[in-house]
């Protein structure tokens, strides 16, 4: 696992002390800017001025300029050359953390107007010697295992267009992207230079490191300190994940990699246990919520799998099947009221599908009939096996049709409960029908199809009301409940809530 340090270079990351210049030789004002000599060179060298904020430095005023000439008489400059910015911060991080990749940013615009006198200015500012000054200059980019520059990144057209760097920033730090897996660190000083590339690589690093990336800053004539703003805005951007994930009742989502809140985590679980029908793995977060949330709250949520019913499970497989819904997943929504169906009928029979289980044998023909099979129909009513037979359904094995022959025989009494099963049962049997056609022609389902077959004026919006009326369930049940104490937990902030 490799750590990477990464320094963006501004105007004033290579400095002068001023004492040592004079005690090279050097001539300059110093009440104010004014081109530097040396009585051994005889052209005049580049602008200087006072670093008014940090006593006894000073600066180049135009950087490319300064930075050709330093490097061309480097043995007259390289004894008053500092790094007051940069220097320290290196020197703090290297003392429990090993840089195994350095990189720094620089500016060498070849995209500006030069006839522009504020583009030619902003072309004399460009760093692109610092780079080298500033490899040449600190020891720690001498050593053989660091690389001499390989990945050293050249901001080279529209400096100050954040957009556009950030998009950049995506393609220049490739290799690191696609190498995050060998990534243990990446310690960041953004502070020189232009604040669109510092921003933009910054959030392109959080982006794709997250929490690897330790945020530096260095004051002049300060210790360098790290910042907690990518642990802050990755904290916010998981919070509006979260809260989007919720919104959608996409609970699965709301893992470890996007809250830290225990809470919050073992809530959205739960859901998503009770969503997927994974009933006995939702008890280990009932067992962490315990003591955790309000007694009223923890009851209903406990209640409901302590004293876990057919009418329960049905009513969380078709929130499942709404959610699918809401997603505008058709062909997930038909498969979830596919196995509603079935079970649906099932539970009104008040038959447990264990039952069923037993006297289902696979090895029977359609064309014989199962004894376990018939002496189970014998026991709900000794007349509910020919009543089957007289109504053409096979008595070899459990299936559907059966199911939906037998409750009519149970609610013959009791036309109007009859009839609303009918209703809803015939409209299932159409999107089954329709589901098998499609997964045949291996094509998505569309929302169109299942209006077609229901009918404009019925519709998925008129099976609902049927079904929510059945089920007894509204909305999406305990589900909303859950979903808004979740939201309310985020809103606490309850991140070290143990």
């Amino acid at each position: 696992m490799k750590n990477v340090l990464i320094i963006t270079i501004g105007t004033r990351e290579v400095q002068f002390r001023t004492h040592e210049l004079k005690k090279s030789g050097f001539i300059f004002n110093e009440n104010g800017k004014n081109y530097i000599k040396h009585p051994d060179i005889a052209e005049e060298l580049f602008l200087v001025e006072k670093n008014a904020n940090f006593p006894g430095f000073m600066c180049c005023t135009e950087p490319r300029i300064a930075g050709q000439k330093i490097l061309e008489y480097w043995k007259y400059f390289h004894k008053a050359i500092e790094t007051p910015l940069i220097t320290l911060t290196i020197e703090h991080i290297l003392i429990n953390n090993p840089i195994d990749i350095f990189i720094l940013i620089y500016t060498d615009q070849s995209d500006l107007d030069m006839s522009n006198p504020q583009h030619l200015r902003n072309f004399s500012r460009d760093t692109v010697y610092f780079k080298t000054i500033i490899r040449k200059h600190l020891p720690y980019f001498e050593l053989e295992e660091y690389p001499e520059g390989d990945f050293d990144i050249a901001v080279s057209q529209r400096a100050t267009d954040i957009d556009f760097q950030y998009k950049q920033f995506a393609v220049e730090c490739k290799s690191l992207f696609e190498n995050q897996e060998t990534i243990n660190q990446i310690f960041l000083l953004p502070q020189g230079g232009i604040d669109q590339i510092n921003h933009a690589l910054t959030l392109q690093l959080i982006q794709a490191f997250g929490t690897k990336v330790k945020l530096w800053q260095q004051s002049e004539g300060k210790e360098p300190n790290e910042l907690i703003f990518p642990h802050l805005f990755i904290e916010d951007l998981n919070k509006q994940k979260i809260i989007k994930h919720l919104h959608d009742y996409d609970f699965g989502f709301i893992d470890k990699t996007i809250t830290q809140n225990k809470i919050l985590f073992h809530l959205a679980q739960y859901a998503n246990g009770r969503l997927q029908l994974k009933h006995d793995i939702v008890k280990c977060n009932l067992d962490f919520l315990n003591d955790k949330i309000d007694d009223s709250f923890y009851r209903l949520i406990h209640s409901d799998v302590e004293n876990l019913s057919d009418k329960i499970k049905i009513q969380d497989l078709y929130v499942s099947a709404k959610i699918a819904l809401l997603h505008k997943d058709y062909g997930d929504f038909l498969w979830r009221l596919f196995t509603l169906s079935e079970n649906l009928i099932l539970v009104a029979l008040n038959i447990n599908l264990s039952a069923l289980k037993k006297v289902f044998n696979p090895m029977i023909s359609i064309e014989k009939e199962n004894n376990s099979w018939v002496k189970f129909l014998e026991t709900i009513s000794p007349e509910l096996p020919n009543y089957l037979r007289r109504n053409n359904i096979q008595l070899n094995n459990p299936n559907r049709r059966a199911y939906y022959f037998m409750l009519k025989f149970i609610l013959k009494e009791n036309e109007a409960l009859l009839k609303r099963y009918e209703k809803i049962y015939s409209n299932l049997e159409k999107l089954t029908r329709k589901r098998n056609a499609l997964a045949h022609d291996l094509r998505p389902v569309k929302k169109e199809d299942i209006v077609i077959l229901l009918g404009p004026d019925y519709g998925i919006d008129g099976l609902l009301v049927d079904l929510d009326e059945l089920i007894g369930i509204s909305g999406y049940g305990i589900f909303e409940i859950l979903r808004e104490r979740m939201l309310q937990y985020l809103d606490y902030d309850l991140i070290n809530h143990e």
